[in-house]
């Protein structure tokens, strides 16, 4: 479904159908969906939004007993699809019937032209269009519009409460920076169930930009190429991937504007694509801001522009405080309600920054950083100096035991192509004091590849290896 793309207008036609096919109640429900298909997600999504519904996603990657656990955390009254939940512990599976909803179900999308035609059949030239349908759902800022699960990757994933509001303002403060207007196109490779994929359906919406549905059984090059998009948001290591092809140049794509997330990114690849003649961003944010609440295209300077962004604190520690429209309303636990705010309307995000001359620069987590042999070691600082060297594809550092220097660093990584100890250690002492090597070399995990890596769980694997 590469070649597919759908406007503002007909996700606004697909709510107004799909509000018919959600139960009446006088109270707000919330929809809890776990399933793989783009388009099913964003049709439910937009089907909440017209109803007034809460729309909780939850990750297909996690095994059946979590995701109901997930559910039940997100104070779900209803659950779709059936094979996505254990239904039979007192979560009600809500039954749709629409001729786009599961196409995924019934194999269609193993066939482009298929899933083409029969989305064509359904989105007529013709067919009516609420020329409010727009304004009617920004008129509803105050809803309750998600709850969206954080990555885990140090434990269970906390439910954050959004209202509409917090999406919109994302939207409204990423799209001029973006240049995102209703003649672009953006392609959807983000996965709905995380914070930037939701956000950059909301951003479509409300600029008017149309959203092209990946095939996921394409490489993402061939999806790039047929989907016409202008825009498209990348992790460093599919940057890496596409710079391999010498095709992947703005020359031969409508590609134009990349927006960069889910950790540092090497210089080195920043030079590569600019030089490509691609425009790339650099943003800063979570789950709890709504995606990128500090946003800026990149520059030799490095680092993100926050000169004029009051939504951004740096504490005494050096840890990135927030505030703003964009912040969640709350954790939620069931029917139980954590806010999120301080007295001082500052949220602590965990992340430790520095900022020089008004630009932010991202250095960790407060919670990741340990101490060996007396001094402080941030594990992605270390990660950030070894993703310069370009035999390497990912790493991740993490702490084992040690009884001289109490803790000491070792890194898991998946290369391109290994290097020996001396080479490593070459660059090592052009780039990072000798505390922070690491002191092992562990091959990267093959169950970690299709998922944002776990510190706890690979922190824990480290110390059985070597044990």
């Amino acid at each position: 479904m590469g070649d597919i793309t759908l406007s503002a207008a007909d996700w606004c036609r697909a709510s107004e159908e799909l509000r018919k096919l959600l139960p009446l109640s006088s109270q707000p429900k919330r929809l809890a969906v776990c399933a793989e298909s783009s388009l099913d997600l964003l049709l439910l999504a937009s089907a909440c939004l017209a109803a007034g519904w809460t729309f909780v996603p939850i990750s297909h990657r996690w095994p059946l007993p979590q995701r109901l656990e997930l559910a039940k955390r997100a104070g779900a009254d209803y659950c779709w699809p059936e094979h996505g939940f254990t239904t039979d512990d007192g979560l009600p599976l809500l039954v749709i019937e629409h001729p786009l909803i599961g196409l995924a179900l019934n194999g269609e999308l193993n066939t482009e032209r298929s899933s083409a035609s029969r989305i064509a059949r359904w989105l007529q030239p013709g067919s009516q269009f609420d020329a409010h349908a727009l304004p009617a759902i920004a008129a509803q800022p105050a809803l309750e519009a998600t709850v969206l699960m954080t990555s885990g990757s140090s434990g269970m994933p906390k439910a954050v409460l959004h209202p509409l509001s917090s999406h919109l303002s994302a939207a409204a403060f990423c799209n001029p920076i973006l240049e995102l207007s209703a003649a672009n196109c953006w392609l959807l490779s983000l996965p709905m169930f995380h914070a930037a994929g939701y956000g950059l359906f909301i951003r479509c919406l409300s600029s008017g930009a149309r959203l092209a549905i990946a095939e996921p059984k394409l490489p993402l090059f061939e999806q790039l190429q047929q989907s016409a998009a202008s825009h498209c948001s990348l992790v460093a290591t599919q940057l890496q991937r596409l710079l391999e092809l010498s095709t992947f140049h703005a020359d031969y794509l409508p590609l134009r504007h990349i927006m960069l997330g889910g950790g540092p990114v090497a210089d080195t690849l920043l030079q590569q694509a600019s030089q490509r003649g691609f425009k790339l961003y650099l943003g800063f944010g979570m789950t709890e801001t709504a995606a990128a609440i500090a946003l800026s295209p990149v520059t030799a300077d490095g680092g993100i522009d926050i000169s004029n962004n009051n939504r951004i604190s740096l504490g005494d520690d050096g840890q990135i405080g927030v505030r703003g429209p964009q912040l969640a309303n709350a954790y939620v636990e069931g029917d139980y309600r954590k806010a999120l705010v301080a007295k001082d309307g500052w949220f602590a995000t965990g992340d430790l920054g520095r900022v020089e001359n008004g630009r932010l620069f991202v250095v960790g987590r407060v919670d990741n950083r340990f101490i060996s042999g007396g001094e402080n070691v941030q594990p992605e600082m270390v990660e950030q100096a070894l993703k310069q060297l370009p035999e390497i594809e990912q790493v991740l550092v993490v702490p084992i035991a040690d009884d001289e220097f109490g803790q000491r660093p070792v890194a898991f990584v998946r290369w391109y192509q290994q290097l020996d100890d001396s080479a490593i250690q070459l660059f090592l002492a052009a780039h990072l004091p000798k505390l922070m090597w690491p002191v092992r070399w562990l091959d990267w995990p093959s169950e970690m590849d299709a998922v944002k890596p776990n510190r706890t769980a690979l922190k824990q694997l480290a110390e059985r290896l070597v044990d």
